[in-house]
């Protein structure tokens, strides 16, 4: 087995800072023989506020992501006789055996400056910039003036128990802002500044901004101006060649919901617009594949499938092969669709506001970049310590991405449904009752099941993850579906 290479302030092998967590299980599970074994740890009641966990039990890895954009901040190295670390050149562990103090400070990274202690965990923490190394030392060992390099260099001294890497220059530094902090590299660590600015597709998708009364789509991009997508005008060869080619193209047969529409549903009603997308990971007995599909492909509405931007675009051919709706998807630990999609953020300007629409309609490269604050708590498994720190929580607040000033704040992907369903009402009044689809169902090439109406106090229990997650409510809004957890997290927004 190769060493995988260690690079401070960056990461250990194909694991970077900053990287989505659907690129980096798609690439754990593309290496099974190498990683054999995974788990993913959540909070199932605050999946979006609290940090995430990918814990690579063979390997002596975990990995820590925060909840609100599902980026790598924290890599954590549990067990060094698990993997071949190296640095410059040097493996960390030799002959099998944990790094000591004497090799790390004198021959592997030298001097830095004096660490901390932390006497609740009995260990001392050895940094430099990017990385840090913890190290068992007894109370009774520790004084304020003791001779550290002395003391963790005798014979009688245990070995490092575990390592991190970050993005900071020092630990101390960097533990209280990991999760908050925004990350310096990309989500898809192949974007590049170069890449994106030869062509466009080769970008990646910031946050996406929806305009309510202007059916206009904004895509925030890390390094292009926005670009904008236009309901019912742009069309197939717009999205090609600013997104590039779709991930899949699947041709949609399923008409189940139809009903709903030929007996009189409201327009805002949840079912006069929902689409039943694809499933990326299987053949759906309700639609074909590009690849597979034998009939003429003209003669039915199709999607676009971005599983690397998190969303899919609805292709209406009665109208003329123009975009139709966009599907915007949250990839919430638990739920059915967790890893097919990159999540993808999004906030909805729905204020009344003419001066915002007419400005909108006038400037198709608008610039927006992402804020800091991501509202995330710093540890996300209650009781859990990571890598020298505190179960202490950050600060609050929803994540945000400079927009446009309107009268009304904007809605964003971090907020709770419930307090979503109540601003809407507020501007379009009650709703119909919420539809009820089930994902959960037992053949996975049967993508969706419709289970009809419910009453509130039918769905709400405590039950196992597969119950909290198999059933999902729909809520229809004029130009806006939103498919909402049991515990109240939006799984999917759907545009039209």
């Amino acid at each position: 087995m190769s060493s995988v290479p260690i690079v401070p302030s960056r990461g250990l092998g194909f694991f970077v800072l900053g990287t989505s967590i659907y690129d980096i299980l798609t690439e754990i599970r593309n290496n099974p023989s190498q990683y054999p074994s995974s788990a993913l740890i959540y909070d199932s009641q605050t999946p979006l506020s609290s940090n995430v966990i990918v814990n690579l039990e063979m390997n002596g890895l975990r990995l820590r992501f925060d909840g609100a954009d599902q980026r790598l901040r924290l890599i954590e190295v549990t067990s060094f006789q698990k993997s071949r670390l190296s640095y410059n050149g040097s493996e960390l562990a030799r002959n099998g055996q944990s790094p000591t103090f004497r090799y790390i400070y004198n021959k592997l990274f030298g001097p830095t400056y004096p660490g901390e202690y932390l006497s609740d965990q009995s260990i001392y923490i050895l940094s430099y910039p990017g990385i840090a190394f913890s190290f068992p030392v007894d109370k009774d060992q520790w004084k304020e003036d003791v001779d550290l390099v002395s003391l963790l260099s005798a014979t009688n001294a245990q070995p490092a128990i575990s390592m991190a890497i970050f993005h900071g220059q020092s630990w101390a530094e960097a533990r209280n802002q990991l999760f908050t902090k925004p990350p310096i590299n990309p989500r898809n660590p192949n974007v590049t500044s170069l890449s994106a600015k030869q062509s466009p597709a080769n970008d990646e998708i910031e946050l996406v901004r929806v305009y309510h009364s202007t059916g206009k789509v904004e895509l925030v991009r890390r390094h292009n101006p926005s670009y904008f997508i236009t309901l019912h005008s742009t069309t197939p060869q717009d999205l090609v060649t600013e997104l590039g080619p779709p991930s899949s193209i699947y041709h949609k047969n399923d008409h189940r919901l139809s009903i709903h529409r030929a007996h009189g549903g409201g327009g805002s009603g949840a079912a006069d617009e929902i689409e039943l997308e694809a499933d990326p990971l299987t053949q759906s007995d309700n639609g074909e594949s590009e690849d597979d599909d034998d009939s003429d492909s003209g003669s039915t509405d199709y999607f676009y499938n971005y599983f690397g931007h998190g969303f899919d675009v609805f292709i209406s051919t009665s109208a003329g092969h123009v975009a139709s709706k966009v599907i915007l998807h949250g990839n919430v630990p638990g739920s059915y669709e967790f890893n097919r999609y990159r999540r993808c953020r999004w906030e909805i300007i729905y204020g009344e506001d003419s001066e915002l629409a007419n400005s909108i309609n006038g400037n198709q490269n608008s610039t927006g970049g992402v804020g800091a604050d991501l509202g995330v708590s710093e540890v996300g498994v209650a009781g859990e310590y990571y890598f020298g720190g505190q179960t202490t929580s950050g600060p609050g607040g929803s994540a945000s991405t400079p927009a446009p000033t309107t009268a009304t704040p904007p809605l964003n992907s971090e907020m709770c449904f419930d307090e979503i369903n109540e601003r809407l009402k507020e501007k379009f009044g009650a709703t119909q009752k919420p539809m009820l689809l089930n994902r959960a169902s037992d053949s996975p090439s049967s993508s969706v099941e419709l289970l009809g109406g419910w009453e509130e106090g039918d769905l709400r229990g405590a039950g196992s993850a597969e119950e909290a997650f198999g059933n999902t409510e729909l809520y229809g809004f004029p130009g806006l579906i939103f498919e909402a957890l049991r515990n109240r997290a939006v799984s999917s927004l759907t545009v039209f």
